[in-house]
């Protein structure tokens, strides 16, 4: 019976911090842009958008880390 219960307790901590995660994120006032990737600049160059591709990926695999 504890096993049941301590899958219940952290279903329920897991769903109180993600309520408390988007709370935190659509209060702030930011865009996702913003959010997510720190708003970063538009490139002013062809390798800027290299540039700015690759550090979109960083941040995309940096998150779930």
């Amino acid at each position: 019976m504890s096993v049941l219960a301590g899958a219940d307790r952290r279903k329920r901590r897991w769903g109180a911090l993600g309520v408390a995660g988007l709370v935190a994120l659509t209060t702030t006032g930011c865009t996702a842009n913003e959010v997510f990737f720190f708003d970063l600049p538009e490139p002013a160059s062809q390798e800027g958008e290299i540039v700015k591709s690759l550090w979109d990926g960083a941040w995309i695999a940096a998150w779930p880390v």
